[in-house]
């Protein structure tokens, strides 16, 4: 055999465990090797045999069947032959049947006329094969078998060889063939010749059809002593090395259908083999690969180490399970042992980009942030994609380089650039990466993974805070001083945090003067106007969750005070909040107690009756909204809509909202800086201020009308300490309308408190700072103060926050929300 057809068929041998894969999952595979016009086949086409039928110096299988001429009459015997010249007729319409590939009719028309087999041997041949091309390749084998054995000419061979393959009887063909002998024999097994003078090439492409697909037959089902014979037959003696081939073409088909545990039995048992150099490297490759998909890094590195010719794939899998390693210390917080991993890998030839990004990181987190932006501005350079622009963002911010990520934003077309309707020539205010967004607007779960030192904000602290608000009003009950102590437990799971608290209030209304204005009704003496109760003391406890992100949510359970003159109900409130693209937008619904004296707080209790009242609480809708309008422009907008109810408390309906505009500067040292204008309105439905019975003891005036201009700050984060305030100062209008003493009953006259108005300036002002005190403690200070033509209010925090975990800096998590309580 010359070196040619040895390669082709060694060639064709090589890649017969994967025709066993694309078998077993379902594909037909028919092109084995190719080599310019060389093509060879395992289970050729119908013109495929024709053609190799030719090969061999033969015509076409109905070329032996000639049309005979026939008398005019279609009558008589034949044409000297002695057969009958219908039969001959009918051995033509056999042919022009098989021609026009019209199987079912020749079927027919032979079952109609069994003579013309006899008298027309060559129509048998015709039958065979068009079983053969009818799908029926075991009966066309047993057709030509019968054929072979009376005539064993090529011809028939040909049709016993390509009837066996396409039935995949291959061991029958063989067997076959050393029985009867002849052509069968000279055509199949290699170096034999056939007597005709057939092309050698004709004989040569036969042999790689037959017995690469005998091979493949062999390997698919396991028949290795068959695979043996078939790969000497071949011509070469490396049974071992088709072996190896058929165990790697299998573990690739294991580890694909994602059964590791059998890839991995497979790839092994190649190191039993004499195989090839590359069939070594390819086996452990795959093993190693499986392993380390498993989860036994060691092993698959140990497998990679051992190997004695390496390709470039496994010193990228030993990189990425180093990675691996890297990842699992830094998810560990060792970040030095994630560091010097991530260098190891970089220190390799063509380094992954994943070994930048976590050296990167493990940098911030040891705060070493020169060293880190120093890795991520090149890697962003390089590759401007959304991981090496969070580091960017997360080294240089905490260096306060800000300016340098805007020149890079100019300089480089990336995610570091603002979108347009958010460019600002010559801000920094609105370039931001995807993590600053979550940072700023509060997300800090998500915002830790682009600025790592953020994660001390999420572990588990203990609060206590101690506070204090004096609200005034008419003399005795209209009068508030509130005093209370309160502990919080918070824990965070990734995005979730779960506080608890149990404040304890001190409420006091001062004591009850006289009321002249109801002098001369005498109905009035068997119901007091005013209480005996002028002082409570309750306790708040409240659960709240909070869910961040994108789309967050923000719960809160409680209940109203316990242990006033009126019984608890449940309080809290539901939030879905939503950030985009810098803007902000809530809605939800709420349960609320009205802290605004002592009758709506916990209620009070008339001496004469012992009827308690009061305990107010208000149902209902909010939302708000923060829309940036480009160029440091943003719309505010808040709403609310509420019913208020009460024990023997009239009920009674309002409306609030809020519109302002705000523009942000970039003043260095801040956060925000913000100030704009807004106009706020609030309506009651009924007049329910006062502290009779019926009457629920809050501000509640026909309507408010108020402008005024605000201004809101907070300075720079990731320090020692951090504070946060707000100012406006305006001008309002306000309607009280007449009020009955008893809305719920009618009385003789029916006495009423008359109805007024105020107009005047109303200003506010609130501040909180927080500062690290060591690393565990941070105290909090905050007071707020309110003065308008309807009321006015003062109030006061000491706050200390011990954490679970060491805190290096302050954050406005550190801060507490609201001074006011809003929807508890």
């Amino acid at each position: 055999m010359d070196r040619h057809s040895k390669r082709l068929l060694w060639t064709s041998a090589l890649v017969v465990p994967w025709l066993a894969f694309s078998a077993a999952s379902g594909e037909t595979v028919d092109v084995v090797y190719s080599d310019q016009s060389n093509v060879s086949f395992v289970g050729a086409t119908d013109s495929e045999v024709d053609r190799l039928i030719h090969f061999f110096g033969l015509e076409s299988p109905w070329a032996e069947a000639t049309p005979q001429d026939s008398s005019d009459d279609g009558s008589g015997d034949g044409s000297g032959d002695g057969v009958p010249l219908q039969l001959h007729r009918i051995a033509d319409q056999i042919t022009d049947l098989y021609q026009e590939k019209r199987y079912a009719d020749l079927f027919g028309l032979l079952e109609e006329n069994p003579d013309v087999r006899a008298a027309r041997p060559e129509v048998n041949q015709l039958e065979a094969w068009s079983y053969y091309h009818s799908g029926k390749p075991k009966t066309a084998m047993k057709l030509f078998q019968d054929l072979y054995v009376k005539t064993p000419s090529a011809a028939h061979a040909a049709g016993v060889i390509f009837s066996g393959m396409r039935a995949d009887y291959y061991t029958k063909t063989w067997e076959f063939a050393k029985t009867h002998g002849g052509p069968l024999v000279q055509i199949l097994k290699p170096g034999e010749k056939l007597s005709g003078g057939e092309p050698k090439d004709a004989i040569e492409k036969t042999q790689a059809d037959f017995l690469n697909g005998w091979l493949r037959a062999a390997l698919q089902y396991e028949k290795f002593q068959t695979a043996d014979k078939v790969a000497r037959l071949l011509g070469f003696d490396g049974a071992d090395e088709i072996k190896a081939e058929m165990l790697i073409g299998y573990g690739w088909q294991a580890h694909k259908a994602k059964d590791l545990e059998k890839a991995a039995i497979y790839f092994s048992k190649v190191a039993s083999l004499k195989a090839s150099a590359a069939q070594d490297t390819e086996a452990r490759y795959g093993h190693a690969l499986t392993l380390r998909e498993a989860g036994d890094l060691a092993a698959s590195e140990n497998i990679i180490k051992s190997t004695s010719h390496p390709d470039q794939r496994m010193a990228a899998l030993l990189g990425e399970i180093t990675l691996q390693r890297g990842y699992t210390a830094y998810e560990a917080k060792s970040y030095a042992a994630s560091l010097d991993l991530a260098r190891s890998v970089k220190s390799a030839e063509n380094e992954p980009r994943t070994a930048w990004i976590l050296e990167g990181w493990s940098l911030l987190n040891l705060e070493r942030h020169e060293e880190a932006a120093d890795v991520f501005v090149p890697a962003y350079r390089k590759l401007p994609d959304q991981e090496s622009a969070d580091g960017v963002t997360a080294s240089l911010m905490a260096l306060g380089r800000r300016g340098d990520i805007v020149s890079l934003s100019r300089e480089i077309d990336g995610p570091l650039k603002p979108p347009p309707e958010e460019a600002d020539e010559g801000s920094t205010a609105y370039v931001m990466s995807d993590g600053e967004r979550a940072f700023y607007r509060g997300d800090y779960a998500m915002a830790t993974a682009f600025k790592p030192e953020l994660g001390e904000t999420l572990k588990p602290w203990l609060g206590v805070t101690l506070s204090y608000l004096s609200r005034d009003g008419d003399d005795g009950l209209g009068r508030l001083d509130m005093s209370g102590s309160k502990a919080s437990y918070n824990l965070t799971d990734k995005r979730l945090h779960v506080r608890a608290e149990f404040e304890v209030l001190h409420v006091d209304a001062g004591s009850a003067p006289a009321n002249p204005e109801l002098s001369g009704f005498a109905a009035l003496t068997s119901v007091r106007p005013y209480a005996a109760t002028f002082d409570d003391t309750v306790v708040l406890p409240s659960l709240h969750f909070r869910n961040e992100g994108d789309w967050g949510t923000d719960v809160s359970v409680g209940t109203s005070p316990l242990g006033g003159e009126v019984g608890a109900t449940i309080t809290g409130h539901l939030d879905v909040i939503h950030s985009q693209g810098g803007g902000r937008y809530s809605a939800g619904i709420h349960r609320r107690t009205i802290y605004e004296s002592l009758l709506s707080i916990s209620g009070m209790k008339d001496t004469v009756t012992g009827t308690s009242w009061g305990g107010v609480v208000e149902t209902g809708v909010h939302g708000d909204l923060y829309q940036p309008l480009g160029k440091g422009f943003a719309a505010v907008a808040e709403g609310r809509w509420g019913e208020r109810t009460g024990r023997y408390v009239d009920t009674n309906q309002t409306r609030f909202f809020n519109l302002g505009a705000v523009y942000s500067f970039d003043a260095k040292g801040f956060t925000y800086l913000a100030v704009g204008p807004s106009f706020q309105y609030t309506s009651f439905d009924k007049n329910r201020s006062f502290f009779t019975f019926g009457h629920g003891g809050y501000y509640s005036p026909a309507e408010v009308h108020a402008t005024s201009l605000n201004l809101n700050f907070m300075t720079e984060e990731s320090r020692d300490w951090i504070v946060r305030g707000s100012a406006s100062a305006g001008y309002e209008e306000a309607e009280n309308d007449a009020a009955p003493y008893y809305p719920l009953y009618s009385l003789p006259g029916d006495p009423v408190y008359l109805a007024s108005s105020s107009e005047g300036s109303t200003f506010a002002l609130e501040t909180v700072a927080a500062r690290r005190l060591n690393s565990f403690v941070i105290g909090e200070i905050g007071a707020y103060g309110i003065d308008s033509e309807g009321y006015s209010e003062a109030g006061l925090f000491l706050k200390l926050r011990v954490s679970r975990g060491k805190r290096s800096k302050v954050w406005r998590t550190d801060l507490t929300e609201d001074l006011h309580r809003r929807y508890d």
